[in-house]
């Protein structure tokens, strides 16, 4: 990634006058006159001074004036698009106070035929048209069912078999004599589409019906097109009712006993040696292990997602034995050769890098020796292998090939994979050679329930199957991901829980139309879900959507770019999701025309630099991805360039961001939304709340940016028709793709307590009545934001558009009847208007 830096010019503006954001700041607090709201100033010859002069009367409370306003401005000839809209729309807003639902109803029927504002000024006159029409009948002006997407159903299944943990092949699959397998299952229904003619085939569908246990897996469960059902008549396993089956790629482990091997006391530190324990795994029947070989992001070797063996300790995962058990040391020097300049210091990509600290020197007898870290940029890490310790001149030799960035003087790291290093409870060190594990137990090791991951491959591989839905089922302990699903189209994961896992979680690759919903995903060495789908040459939507999904604690052993949705390819649906706790981004969004909504997002980005709880990289034909009525909050850490709830990093174009709640997320030189030399973007009617700055900027400038896109990006031009159909007519800000460098949209957003409007500000954005207020927002707890109803409150009389605060993150129906404590904006039934 190109990180290139300017100096912070930390520049602060609002685009209302003094006198128009005072009357605005004083409409949220108790008065006692009304002389400032009887005020009638002239109208402002400046189209946009008059429309920020309607917004002042509207959040003073005056609608007639507010009404009085917008119409004069309307009635002009040659405003610009843009402010045509947003006066449009804020007219409506204006008679939907008023509760004159008809005149609304007309205005944003208008708004949708207008021709030349901006495409989704007429979209939000299309959704707010209908919320009018519910507020005209006395109802909540958002109804829940607008963005939840139902379960395919099965009416009443052709044929119905049963799986047990006591079952047997021989058996017929009935209640009574349950399969033990789901393979068993899935091999019936092939033999009866296989015997029976067509007219007397299973239909429509099939039911298999997963009882309460265990199932253990050594080997992948593979469905192909000849497992399909039909649309509309799906074959579906799924729990039986009230009952957790769960599929497990692990094996509990006991005969944990002191260490005798004189060797291995010797490696460890005195206060420990009688401490650590130590089981034989081969005489337990486990043996032969791939290579501990992590690598990571940016490892010389490849981003490799080999199987990775981890131990955990009733239900939690234990550290592999390192050194800083907390935290990291920093690179005391590197070598002279093979150096470059960076914008902080110089580099090298010499695989050599110096200690300054004397506990190297207990690890020169160790057999599988790494470091892991961030050797040169703080969002860059991967794990490294050494090659050689020299006490002498403490300087520590890598395996070639290195970190592909190099490193760098200052950077952290630690020591992993190391037996001397366990000296904590709970560390741990598996030698590879002689199939012992080693642990310093954090408790009672007769009391607790000690496991291991082995299967090293996915439970679950569909590749090109329809419409086959599995539902309730528990899937627990792998060394790789858990589910692939390849190409096909209609196949449905509902309600199941992915848990303790070394890789990721789900991974769509092609196909269309697959669901992931009401799934918990948990406990992920890298991501919760890859997804990848659609056709970007013609921009045809690959229609997954993944909803209702809670997933957390992942990117533990690769801790960069292992989101908890990595999504990539055109019109992938992300809504209703809470995705918290990691080292790096929530979210990765690649490609086109995708919908992310309703999502809670807090608490990630606690480790890794440069990044946002969104991150998007590095193409300007990704265009038309839309974020809106999510909430970003609580994403912070210590390092020094920033972290935002929304980062446009690297050229990032053509993004639609409205109506989110940007709170306590926005740290470094970062705002609540990140731009990096990106340009045509939407940032309009968000609520930025307690955050350092509302909007930051990097640009880039005319020549670097048309530098960057026609020569150091042009291979990403070549991917696509960016200057034909149907990119041109989708999209038609690309017919000036070299002019306008930097410039972006940022309309109608308010700033609740936060320290500055925009850094870094470049001359010539284009911002248009933002409000930024002092005041703090509503009290909230630890972790949490503040209430819908308070946040409403807070904002009735604001120019934005109502926000659906209520419905945002994970809601309540059969797949999930409760709702986690974690998630602060829990439904309530629709009560957003």
């Amino acid at each position: 990634m190109d990180r290139k830096r300017t100096k912070d010019g930390n520049a602060e503006s609002s685009s209302l006058a003094p006198a128009i954001l005072a009357a605005f700041i004083l409409s949220l607090t108790p008065s006692t006159g009304a002389a400032d709201v009887k005020q009638k100033p002239q109208p402002p010859a400046n189209p946009r001074a008059a429309l920020e002069l309607g917004d002042s009367r509207l959040a003073a409370g005056d609608l007639k004036a507010a009404q009085t306003q917008y119409a004069a401005l309307l009635a002009r000839d040659n405003i610009p698009a843009s402010i045509r809209g947003m006066a449009m729309l804020r007219q409506a807003l204006v008679h939907e106070r008023a509760k004159d639902f008809a005149a609304a109803d007309k205005m944003y029927a208008a708004i949708e035929k207008q021709a030349g504002i901006p495409r989704h000024h007429r979209a939000m006159a299309k959704e707010r048209r209908r919320i009018a029409a519910r507020l005209a009948k006395g109802l909540p002006g958002f109804d829940p069912k607008w963005s939840r997407t139902p379960l395919p159903a099965i009416k009443k299944p052709g044929v119905v078999l049963h799986v047990a943990p006591n079952g047997k092949a021989t058996n017929d699959g009935s209640a009574e004599k349950p399969f033990g397998s789901l393979v068993q299952a899935r091999d019936h229904i092939r033999g009866l589409k296989r015997i029976l003619p067509v007219a007397r085939q299973p239909g429509p569908g099939a039911e298999v019906i997963v009882h309460g246990g265990t199932y253990t897996l050594t080997n992948t469960v593979e469905f192909t097109n000849e497992d399909s059902g039909l649309a509309g008549a799906p074959v579906m396993y799924r729990a039986a009712d009230g009952e957790k089956p769960v599929f497990t790629g692990g094996k509990r482990i006991t005969g944990f006993a002191p260490i005798t091997d004189a060797a291995v006391r010797e490696l460890l530190s005195t206060q420990v040696r009688n401490k650590v324990l130590c089981a034989d795994l081969k005489a337990q029947g486990i043996r032969r292990f791939t290579a501990y070989e992590p690598c990571g992001y940016a490892s010389g070797k490849g981003f490799r997602t080999r199987p990775m063996f981890e131990l955990y300790w009733n239900g939690k995962p234990l550290q592999v034995a390192r050194w800083p058990n907390k935290g990291y040391v920093r690179i005391a020097g590197v070598s002279k050769k093979k150096t470059y300049k960076t914008w902080k210091g110089t580099a090298s990509r010499e695989g050599v890098i110096q200690y300054k600290e004397d506990r190297a020197s207990r690890w020169v007898n160790e057999k599988d020796l790494w470091i892991y870290g961030y050797y040169c940029w703080d969002w860059a890490d991967s794990y490294e292998k050494i090659a050689s310790i020299t006490t002498s001149n403490k300087t520590i030799t890598l395996e070639a090939p290195c970190h592909r960035y190099g490193f760098r003087k200052g950077q952290p790291y630690c020591a992993i994979n190391a037996l001397s290093e366990i000296d904590a409870p709970g560390e741990y060190y598996l030698d590879r050679e002689t199939d012992k594990l080693y642990l310093y137990p954090p408790g009672d090791v007769t009391k607790a329930r000690i496991e291991v991951s082995l299967i090293g491959v996915p439970m679950l591989r569909l590749k090109d199957a329809e419409h086959i839905v599995f539902q309730g089922l528990n899937f627990d302990l792998g060394q790789a991901d858990a589910v692939h699903m390849i190409d096909g189209k209609g196949c449905a994961l509902a309600g199941c829980k992915i848990t303790r896992f070394g890789g990721d979680g789900v991974v769509v690759k092609g196909g269309t139309n697959h669901l992931l919903l009401g799934c918990d995903i948990a406990l992920m060495g890298r991501g919760g879900v890859r997804v990848k789908g659609g056709d970007r040459k013609t921009l045809t939507p690959s229609g997954h959507v993944i909803e209702n999904c809670h997933i957390h604690d992942f990117s533990r052993i690769h801790h960069t770019y292992t989101p908890a949705v990595h999504a990539d390819g055109v019109g992938i649906r992300i809504a209703h999701n809470l995705m918290h706790r990691s080292t790096s981004s929530a979210m990765r969004i690649e490609g086109n025309d995708h919908l992310i909504e309703f999502n809670d997002v807090h608490s990630v980005l606690t480790e890794s630099d440069d990044q946002g709880g969104a991150d998007m990289w590095g193409n300007c034909t990704y265009r038309g991805n839309v974020y809106r009525y999510n909430v970003w909050h609580h994403i912070k850490n210590p390092t020094s360039l920033g972290q935002a709830g929304i980062r446009l990093d690297d050229a990032i174009c053509g993004t639609l961001i409205y109506g989110n709640l940007f709170y306590k997320c926005a740290n470094g030189h970062f705002g609540g939304v990140q731009i990096h030399g990106g340009k045509d973007n939407w940032v309009e009617g968000n609520v930025f709340a307690s955050c350092k700055h509302a909007v930051s900027f990097s640009p880039w400038g005319a020549g670097r940016w048309k530098q960057t896109v026609t020569v150091k990006f042009a291979s990403r031009l070549k991917q696509v028709p960016w200057n034909k159909e149907p990119y041109i007519t989708r999209y038609p800000e690309l017919k000036r793709l070299l002019e306008n460098a930097d410039i972006n949209h940022i309309w109608g957003n308010v700033a609740l307590g936060c320290s500055k409007l925009f850094n870094r500000n470049v001359k010539g954005q284009d911002a248009v009545a933002n409000v930024m207020i002092k005041a703090a927002p509503p009290a909230a707890g630890k972790r949490q934001i503040p209430s819908a109803t308070a946040l409403t409150k807070a904002l009735e009389k604001s120019p934005l558009a109502p926000v659906p605060f209520d419905l945002i993150g994970l809601y309540r129906d059969p797949l999930r009847p409760k709702v986690p404590e974690t998630s602060p904006l829990r439904e309530s039934g629709g009560t957003s208007g």
